[in-house]
């Protein structure tokens, strides 16, 4: 419909904001999660995640399913096997933990960096 697709432009146009002045890497199959100090989720219809590592350096995983709102109103519950990486294929749920119920869940894919000049 004509209002979800306004809703993706508004969301591609804030994640290009976020990637701006950031290049694009080789996509990674796994990312530290110590690491991460942040996400940030975009209702695109691609379900893009957004690890923040630092000021220059975030990745970026286009997800398949449902983990709409992390960052902004709900936490990412990662499930994450043998070890402390999160991988491509590994599962996540959104969860509001205020109310005490998980959303949707959604399987990773690669994680590409975009590094900061």
């Amino acid at each position: 419909s004509a209002s979800r697709d306004a809703r993706y432009a508004r969301e591609d146009a804030r994640l290009e904001k976020a990637l701006a002045g950031k290049v694009a890497g080789k996509p990674q199959s796994c990312i530290h999660l110590r690491d991460a100090q942040g996400t940030d989720s975009f209702d695109n219809g691609k379900g893009t995640l957004l690890f923040h590592v630092s000021r220059k350096l975030v990745y970026r995983t286009d997800t398949q399913g449902s983990c709409n709102g992390i960052g902004r109103d709900r936490a990412l519950i990662t499930h994450v096997f043998g070890g402390n990486e999160l991988c491509r294929g590994d599962i996540a749920q959104s969860a509001d933990l205020v109310a005490g119920f998980t959303g949707g869940s959604c399987a990773m894919s690669d994680f590409v960096p975009y590094k900061g000049l």
